[in-house]
């Protein structure tokens, strides 16, 4: 056992009896405490790493961007990273120093609380993200979200994540647990974990149960929505691809506008187009109608007092002026297709970059989350201590990767740096600004 193997030698040559219980507790918890350096210094790298992250991601997308429900949504993300990475992330390393002595009960309850308060939030509005993307990428000419429906979704998500996380506060708690040693002594210290009162156990059952249920539902929301999503990229670069020369251009992008308005993501064009014919067709309408029109006595007079040639030359002027709109409107239209297909490419380039950043965000959520719940459904299934079963390699790795929910808060804004170079700029230009600017 881990506490069997390694105990004789913090207590030296005394004997059990020379130790009072409250001694030998504390020793065995520093024994403990030294065995799980290896997940305390992961939690500390992964909280440092995370706090800074985390902080540039709330500056650069609250202040240095354009404000865009997909930023929004990512600084909602980043304060959930930043409450896991200062109250979260400190208080697991309390509860690793601590391992048999965390006695502050309410300390504990709070931890859980924002544990699953930031996993259900973040697992959630990933979901949104993901809806939103689908939205823009595969429903272009369907009502998008603005930034109204993102706050109240966002609020929406929190009240949710709130309602789901508060039976915490009463299934978790600085439980006395048994410890196991070779003097066979009736030992007791206090760990953060779940009761183990009997009559609580159903309750943790259906606890745990439902949280995988919603973790289940979220990754395969988010699988789904995101191979759509994915699909739909593939085909639009395909189609693309289709009207461009040999040279890179788009072929007959002034002429095409019927042929792209097939696609889903060309409706843009269309509608441009249109609105330009439909100026033009009306400016053409009401020139005929104001030369159809009666004309009054009073207008006849001047008329009649100029030459033949003067009114042979108005006639000229008017029939030029209707060619004249004519050509601009033709030109307006080829002008209008061709920077409208080259904003497609363009936006469609930057659909991508977000999309596989989120893509890349989800995949973390997801296999970040997954060992976590799947011990935590071990430890009810068991329903022991895990000193009392496991070997000190296990409690290592036990207590590394039944914190790898962590992992999903820190490396987040990472990810946003690796793949937006203005972000990346931003960075490093602020911290060579701190390391330099006083010379």
């Amino acid at each position: 056992m881990a506490t069997n193997s390694t105990s004789r030698p913090l207590l030296g040559n005394k004997s059990a009896g020379m130790v009072d219980n409250d001694s030998l507790v504390k020793l065995l918890n520093d024994e403990m405490a030294t065995l799980l350096i290896p997940a305390t210094v992961y939690i500390s790298l992964l909280m440092v790493l995370g706090f800074v992250g985390n902080m540039f991601v709330c500056y650069y997308y609250t202040f240095q961007t354009k404000r865009s429900t997909n930023s929004f949504f990512i600084v909602i993300l980043a304060i959930y990273d930043l409450i896991a990475c200062s109250i979260s992330m400190p208080t697991e390393i309390a509860d690793i120093e601590h391992f048999y002595t965390f006695e502050n009960n309410v300390a504990c309850k709070i931890l859980r609380f924002f544990n699953y308060f930031v996993a259900i939030a973040s697992g959630l509005t990933l979901v949104a993200i993901a809806t939103d993307r689908f939205k823009r990428i595969c429903q272009v000419t369907k009502p998008q979200m603005d930034m109204a429906a993102v706050r109240r979704v966002s609020v929406i998500i929190c009240v949710i994540a709130i309602l789901l996380s508060w039976p915490s506060f009463f299934l978790y708690g600085a439980i006395r647990v048994p410890i196991e040693n070779e003097y066979d002594l009736e030992l007791f210290g206090h760990d953060c974990t779940t009761t183990k009162d009997k009559n609580y156990s159903r309750y943790v059952w259906m606890f745990n149960g439902a949280h995988f249920l919603l973790f289940v539902f979220t990754s395969a929301a988010l699988i789904i929505l995101y191979s759509i999503i994915g699909r739909t990229i593939y085909l639009h670069r395909k189609r693309i691809n289709k009207y461009k020369h040999s040279d890179g251009k788009l072929k007959k992008s002034g002429t095409k506008s019927s042929n792209l308005s097939t696609s889903g993501l060309f409706k843009s064009v269309t509608s441009s187009s249109e609105v330009i014919d439909e100026n033009c067709t009306k400016s053409l309408v009401q020139r005929e109608e104001v030369d159809k029109k009666p004309v009054s006595a009073e207008a006849i007079i001047p008329i009649v007092a100029h030459d033949k040639r003067n009114t042979h030359s108005n006639k000229i002027e008017i029939v030029e002026t209707k060619h004249h709109t004519t050509e601009n409107c033709q030109s307006d239209n080829k002008d209008v297709n061709a920077k409208s297909v080259q904003s497609i490419i363009h936006v469609d380039a930057e659909t991508l970059r977000v999309t596989l950043v989120m893509i890349l965000v989800t995949v973390v959520f997801i296999t970040s989350f997954l060992p976590h719940l799947m011990l935590v459904v071990g430890r009810a299934v068991v329903g022991k201590h895990e000193p009392l079963f496991l070997s000190p390699a296990g409690l290592v790795v036990t207590n590394i990767f039944g914190r790898s929910f962590l992992l999903n808060s820190s490396l987040n804004p990472w990810i946003y740096g690796i793949f937006n170079s203005k972000f990346r700029q931003f960075y490093f230009g602020w911290c060579c600004r701190k390391m330099y600017g006083s010379n």
